[in-house]
C-alpha cells in the first residue's frame, strides 16, 4: 500500500477525525476530555518546522489512515524527558501495512531539523515495533492502569 505523509497543517480538518479516533481507541484515558478539546490540542500541532507538529498518513484514495506527533511532553510522570514521538495511531483496518513504521521513520527524519538529539516514545501496545526500529527500551512503568514501555532513540543528522 502506497502511503503519503503530510503535515496536519496541510489538512487541518483532520483534527476532528483524529479526535474521534482517540476517544474511541482510548476511552478511559480521554473520558473527561471532549472531542472538541482533543481536536483543539491537535490544531496546536499544525507547525511544519517546530515542535509541536502532527503528521498524517493518507492512502491512494486520499483517505486518512493514521497520525503521529512530535511534542515537547507526553508522559506526565516523566516531565524531564523529551521531545516525544506521541499520538501514534493507525486505523484498525490499515494496521499491519507498515503505516506506523513509515510514520515513525518520517518523524526520525524530521527530528534533526527540529534540533532533537533524542526522541522518546511511550507505548503499551507496539513495543516490538519500536524494538525492530532500533529504539532502546529504557523503562517499563505503570501509567494510567497499564504497563508502559518508554523508548529512546538517538537522533543522528
Amino acid at each position: 500500500m502506497d502511503i503519503q505523509v503530510l503535515y496536519l497543517q496541510q489538512k487541518p480538518e483532520a483534527a476532528a477525525i483524529i479526535a474521534r479516533w482517540f476517544k474511541e481507541e482510548w476511552p478511559d484515558f480521554f473520558a473527561a476530555v471532549s472531542e472538541q478539546t482533543i481536536a483543539a490540542d491537535f490544531l496546536q500541532r499544525t507547525n511544519t518546522n517546530t515542535i509541536p507538529m502532527a503528521l498524517l498518513s493518507l492512502n491512494n484514495n486520499s483517505q486518512i489512515t493514521g497520525t503521529v506527533s512530535i511534542t515537547h511532553s507526553s508522559i506526565t510522570t516523566r516531565p524531564q524527558l523529551g521531545p516525544w514521538l506521541s499520538g501514534l495511531y493507525v486505523q484498525p483496518q490499515f494496521r499491519h501495512c507498515s503505516i506506523a513504521t513509515q510514520l515513525i521513520k518520517t518523524v526520525e527524519t524530521l527530528a534533526p531539523q527540529l534540533g532533537c538529539n533524542f526522541l522518546y516514545a511511550g507505548t503499551s501496545v507496539v513495543q516490538l515495533l519500536f524494538k525492530q526500529l532500533n529504539w532502546e527500551e529504557i523503562e517499563v512503568t505503570p501509567y494510567h492502569g497499564q504497563q508502559l514501555s518508554i523508548f529512546r532513540k538517538k537522533i543522528t543528522p
